[in-house]
Parts: C-alpha cells; structure tokens; sequence
C-alpha cells in the first residue's frame, strides 16, 4: 500500500529532538556526580537525579523510535521541569559561587546547560515541530 511521504519536520523531530535529551542527560549526570563525588549534596539528590536521567533517556529513545506526539508532549513536560528546577532559589544562589572551587564551577556549567539552556531549545524546536504537525493533520 502507499503511503504519501512525511514532511521533513517529523524526521527532523525524530532525530534532533532527541539528541537534545540525550545531552542533557548526560550533563545533567555528570553534573549529579560532581556533586556527590565532592560531597557536596546528599545521596537523595543524586538518587532523583538519577531518576530524572533515566525518564529524560526513556523520553528521548522512544522520540526517536516512534516519533509519537504524546512522548514529545512528555519532553516538553520535562524541559519546564528542567527551567523549575534550574530557576530553583537554591541553584540560582549556587550561580553565584560559580568561582569557589572546580567542582562547583563544572556543576554551575552542567546546570546553566542541562537544566536550562537545553530544556529551552527542547522547548523550542519541539513546539515548532508540534505546531507545524497539527496544521499538517488540519486540526
């Protein structure tokens, strides 16, 4: 049976999508590692960090595999919960001792990235893409 050819937004959805979850994960569990490794925050932290990383993982592998709406929805879910949790007072007064030693200065980066900067062009893209999806289907 034929099958009328996808726009090219949805492969781009389902490669690029992902690949900003994928980094942000990964630099939000090495952000996570510093920390603990430093003894800088308590073992709980790390656990829902490490919580957080696996979601973000599960999120991004099943963009990629399907392309659903439903788990892009999830990933903008996710990217607001990143920009909560970055904007979070204790991180922002974090921010500000970016110079007090290397693990905190590697944290602060891992934080400016995988809690904000990434989870906003997640954000982005993923509303682009879902807006472009819907006048597609013609509502």
């Amino acid at each position: 049976m034929y099958r009328k050819p996808q726009a090219d937004y949805p492969q781009f959805s389902k490669k690029f999508l992902p690949g900003l979850l994928f980094l942000s994960a990964v630099i939000i569990a090495a952000g996570a590692l510093d920390l603990r490794v430093s003894g800088l925050v308590p073992l709980f932290l790390t656990v829902l960090s490490g919580f957080a990383v696996a979601v973000a993982l599960l999120t991004g592998i099943e963009i990629r595999r399907s392309g659903s709406i439903k788990w892009m929805l999830l990933g903008e879910a996710l990217g607001i919960v990143a920009l909560a949790t970055g904007l979070d007072p204790s991180h922002v007064a974090a921010l500000g001792r970016i110079c007090e030693n290397p693990a905190i200065a590697f944290a602060d980066i891992s934080l400016i990235l995988g809690f904000m900067v990434l989870p906003i062009l997640y954000l982005f893209f993923a509303s682009i893409s879902l807006y472009k999806l819907y006048y597609q289907k013609g509502r």
